[in-house]
């Protein structure tokens, strides 16, 4: 099964979002912080379409650990 194709830039810059929301609260001070963390995860949601650049490592380890319970209860089931 071939993984579903993602549009993907290469290595594209990023910024902690705490960092982010500090400079963006020091330039908005009208709003609140949650509102402005509305805001920026609803752009990140448009221009990335909910689908995360990157993850924690512990991310991966996660997965792989999850996956690995799912195939040991498929076959226990067959």
């Amino acid at each position: 099964m071939k993984p579903p194709r993602l549009n993907v830039i290469a290595d594209p810059p990023i910024v902690r979002v705490a960092a982010l929301l500090h400079r963006l609260e020091r330039g908005f001070p009208e709003l609140s912080r949650q509102r402005i963390l509305d805001i920026v995860l609803a752009e990140h949601d448009a221009i990335t379409g909910g689908t995360p650049v990157a993850v924690p490592q512990a991310v991966e380890a996660a997965a792989v650990e999850s996956l690995q319970r799912r195939r040991s209860a498929a076959r226990d089931a067959d």
